[in-house]
């Protein structure tokens, strides 16, 4: 994740030139880039935290909203990258 948002960050900064304001929209689009993967691992922590006592559907339905948030990083925090 941090990949991408130092690519985002980095391109929208290349674009900026001498815009006040570039920095902060350069911070916005690397963040932008990102959150979805923090919602996702989140969602994912939440899916294996055994003191839940989640059921196995449960389990399931975080995982799936988890994918569709970020499948990349859900691949990568199950070892399947």
């Amino acid at each position: 994740m941090v990949d991408r948002a130092a690519e985002a960050y980095g391109i929208n900064m290349h674009y900026a030139g001498d815009d006040p304001d570039a920095a902060r929209e350069a911070m916005e689009a690397g963040l932008a880039s990102v959150s979805r993967g923090f919602a996702a691992a989140a969602l994912e922590a939440v899916a294996q935290n055994e003191t839940l006592a989640l059921s196995l559907d449960q389990k399931l339905h975080l995982g799936e909203l988890a994918g569709e948030l970020d499948l990349e990083t859900v691949e990568f925090l199950r070892g399947a990258c």
